[in-house]
């Protein structure tokens, strides 16, 4: 990749004109794919990989297997990523959305989870109008919960002599919990009742135990931000983006 040395440079420049070179080389945006912070070197632009780290954690076999997945290269015949002014990266994509709104960090230690809950539903719309729909015929109750769980609910299966954790694909409808967890934290519960499947009602211990795996299940996905977009879709992820 023609290397040569050049001291006058400063780190952030050599870490920018590193990753360009690679991704010229690789004709693919591979070398940006890890998600990392970049506040130790000042001045590295947020999409140039941190040099001085190792790549991550993870096996190669896991490595190689994100890559085979990254759709986000090739963009077309001749259409080659450009460096605008030593710092930002120009690709010719497809735009898809924008976020344009986000609620603060939400970090368990410090967030009452009924309270947070209300201002999630509120931000969303569902509190003017729960019955409103989201991208087609789906309720936006559903499509909120789903999200909130990551779209996965786990447990912990201890049938075996060793406890077993099991992740099931969320569905709609799994919202109820939340309904329990809310009533639960915001000391509601002498003013309602859950009536099961077969008719007949929750016993204490269960609604307890539904309350925390609620909790749970929401905190294992949304340490981070949750937000909507332009387009009216809804999403959590880590507050950098």
């Amino acid at each position: 990749m023609d290397l040569v040395p050049d001291y006058k440079q400063n780190v952030a420049n050599v870490y920018t004109d590193m990753a360009m070179r690679i991704i010229r080389h690789q004709k693919g945006l591979f070398a940006i794919l890890n998600h990392e912070e970049k506040g130790l070197v000042p001045g590295i632009p947020t999409w140039v990989p941190h040099w001085s780290r190792s790549f991550s954690p993870l096996s190669d076999y896991m490595i190689v297997e994100r890559l085979r997945h990254f759709l986000a290269w090739p963009p077309g015949p001749g259409q080659f990523p450009e460096l605008i002014d030593h710092y930002a990266l120009e690709v010719n994509g497809l735009f898809v959305d924008r976020i344009t709104g986000v609620t603060k960090p939400l970090v368990q230690a410090e967030t009452d989870l009924a309270k947070t809950i209300v201002e999630l539903e509120t931000l969303f719309g569902l509190n003017d109008n729960p019955f409103r729909r989201y991208k087609g015929d789906t309720a936006l109750a559903d499509a909120f919960w789903r999200t909130m769980f990551g779209d996965l609910l786990y447990s912990v299966d201890r049938s075996m002599i060793s406890e077993r954790i099991t992740f099931d694909r969320a569905v709609e409808g799994d919202g109820w919990m939340f309904d329990i967890a809310r009533a639960v934290r915001g000391n509601e519960l002498r003013n309602r009742f859950w009536i099961k499947p077969d008719g007949t009602l929750f016993l204490d211990e269960e609604i307890a135990y539904i309350a925390n795996r609620a909790r749970e299940n929401f905190w294992y996905a949304n340490e981070g931000k949750v937000f909507k977009t332009a387009n009216g879709y809804i999403g959590s992820g880590p507050p950098t983006i």
